[in-house]
């Protein structure tokens, strides 16, 4: 009875569950990346150091992140999926009760470098499980349901933030992963199925060094511009610095056998228009909109973070109606049609809240922002799906790796963007920020968008027939 617990169940016999823990795991690491911004201050006035110290505690856990991703499919063909996804949640948790209890800024930082080694792993292996646990037709359904929770997470977790931590204790935020993670550990245990063994590939160290650094300070760098002068020269450098480390990386690859990196899997047509599109619509929705949407609310407006977070939790509900449309709407449309017009729309739908001012209703805006979130989220769903059309079930775990350096990357990149357009515009003009400004800023987000319509265009009718679950009756016909 033991052993069999511990080798986990031969077939995905209960495919309804894996998902939704999965989905518990995702939201855990999502709640955690947008809860911790907004008490910050509190935070440090209770550890006793400034707020500029008290970032510390963001960027350590982006670090770990950043570094560690590159290794998590060697370990995880090393050690086995299933072990390392529940070390991974074990790790996670961990961090997480630490930081609940920490006393110091110093105890604080080392625990996140703990959440973000689980976060690391975690992402990357509980996706390849998934992957490799349904066959490519349930694929869609299984993806859209997994993506509701961290979704919703990020729309609610900046609310739970401000309540707890005006109302409470910040401390109460970290504690929320405790029973989440424990049920995570327990039910891993007896969910996640034995997957077939990969060839074990030796440890690829000069990849890993090459890569963990070309991450690391690439994301540091995107992360740092946007602020004082010095911090955008200081950005530009580390940016350059990651590029060239990036770019010494894939010479490397090129080189290797096993790089740590599987950097082949761009010779898919699909993945790679899907991993170029997907870079491009989460750097403007993951990263530069959550940046200047309650800015121009907030600094533009003059709403209050409440008022602000009622209008922008609308975007939560058009995530819940992604779940029940992207399937029939796949079915009817294909990957083609289905994300040339999600990334049209998506595009028209931000250009509109570019025009919103003061003076515009709340349920205007409200009905703005519910069909922008509802075309893009559609739009991430369908890319993400077509992203493993071509991939063979073997090259899954390498395929899951690369995609979550991407999301990585984007939400870096996204709001370097903004805060340098933003920051153009008070030089140009030679003046504070404003509300005109955050919505210029926008208009100049929504314009790479476009060419995500463009590379749309360049898939075939037939590309991902059977994950829309249109090979039926492509064959029927």
């Amino acid at each position: 009875m033991l052993a069999d617990i511990l080798e986990g169940p031969a077939v995905p016999a209960h495919n309804r569950l894996l998902p939704l823990l999965i989905s518990a795991t995702f939201m855990m690491e999502s709640l955690d990346s947008t809860m911790i911004s907004t008490p910050l201050p509190m935070i440090a006035r209770d550890l006793g150091v400034d707020p500029v110290q008290a970032k510390a505690a963001l960027t350590s856990y982006f670090l770990a992140t950043a570094a560690l991703i590159p290794l998590s499919n060697w370990l995880s063909d090393r050690f086995g999926p299933r072990r390392i996804f529940t070390a991974a949640i074990a790790v996670f948790t961990l961090g997480s009760l630490l930081c609940a209890i920490a006393p110091t800024l110093g105890v604080l930082v080392a625990a996140r470098l703990l959440q973000g080694v689980g976060a690391a792993m975690m992402f990357p292996i509980g996706r390849m499980i998934l992957l490799r646990s349904v066959s490519k037709k349930d694929l869609v359904r299984t993806l859209s349901l997994v993506s509701i929770l961290p979704a919703l997470a990020l729309v609610v977790g900046p609310l739970l933030a401000g309540y707890v931590a005006t109302f409470a204790d910040w401390r109460l935020l970290f504690l929320i992963n405790g029973p989440i993670g424990v049920a995570g550990i327990v039910l891993a245990l007896f969910l996640v199925p034995r997957i077939s063994e990969t060839p074990k590939t030796p440890f690829d160290g000069v990849g890993f060094m090459l890569s963990s650094v070309g991450l690391v300070a690439l994301g540091c760098g995107l992360g740092t511009m946007g602020g004082p002068t010095i911090s955008l020269g200081i950005g530009i450098g580390l940016s350059v610095l990651g590029a060239l480390f990036v770019l010494l990386y894939v010479k490397h690859a090129r080189q290797t056998a096993s790089a740590i990196l599987d950097l082949s899997l761009l010779r898919y047509r699909t993945f790679r228009i899907a991993v170029s599109s997907s870079f491009v619509v989460r750097a403007a929705v993951v990263g530069a909109l959550p940046f200047l949407l309650p800015m121009m609310l907030q600094v533009g407006f003059g709403l209050t973070a409440f008022e602000s977070g009622s209008i922008t939790f609308i975007g939560a509900v058009a995530t819940l109606m992604t779940r029940f449309l992207i399937s029939p709407m796949l079915r009817l449309l294909g990957f083609r049609s289905f994300l040339a017009g999600t990334a049209l729309f998506g595009v028209l739908s931000m250009l509109f809240l570019a025009f919103v001012t003061e003076t515009t209703p709340h349920v205007t805006i409200m009905a703005i922002i519910f069909l922008g979130t509802l075309f893009r989220v559609l739009q991430i769903l369908g890319l993400e799906s077509v992203i493993f059309a071509e991939v063979r079930p073997s090259e899954m775990g390498q395929a899951s790796c690369l995609l979550s350096v991407v999301k990585q990357l984007a939400a870096s990149a996204g709001v370097a963007y903004a805060a340098l357009v933003l920051q153009g515009a008070e030089l140009f003009k030679g003046g504070p920020m404003a509300g005109g400004d955050i919505r210029t800023a926008i208009v100049f987000v929504a314009v790479p968008l476009v060419l995500t319509v463009i590379m749309s265009f360049r898939l075939s009718s037939e590309d991902g027939a059977e994950i829309a679950g249109r090979a039926a009756a492509s064959t029927k016909s």
